[in-house]
Formats: C-alpha cells, structure tokens, sequence
C-alpha cells in the first residue's frame, strides 16, 4: 500500500495528513441521517414537507 502525503488548506489553517490510495478521504460519521430518525420523526418530517409543498402548488395555480 502506497502512502501519499498531502496538506488542505482551510481559511488559513492547514494540516498535512496521510493515507493510502485505496481509501483518498476515510469515511466519517454523518451528523445526520435519515436511517438514524425514528419512525415517528420521519413521518412528522415528511409530512412538514409535504405541507410546504402543496401550499407551493396550491399558491402556484391560485388565479
């Protein structure tokens, strides 16, 4: 496995980190996902949705 080395700069600051070329950016948890939402959080957040868009659709056909 062949390790390459190189630096991302951020604003000012910059690191210099290494890995392997199989894997260019390791994997990170997410901050949030879908998958992790309960039942109930996902119908109330697909229902807040749906309510925003119809009201789109119902103001976008309104004579």
């Amino acid at each position: 496995m062949s390790v390459s080395s190189h630096g991302h700069g951020h604003s000012g600051h910059h690191h210099v980190h290494a890995h392997g070329a199989d894997a260019p950016h390791p994997a990170q948890a997410p901050g949030w996902s879908l998958l992790r939402m309960t039942v109930t959080g996902r119908l109330l957040v697909a229902g807040a949705l749906s309510a925003v868009l119809w009201t789109l659709v119902l103001t976008g056909i309104r004579p």
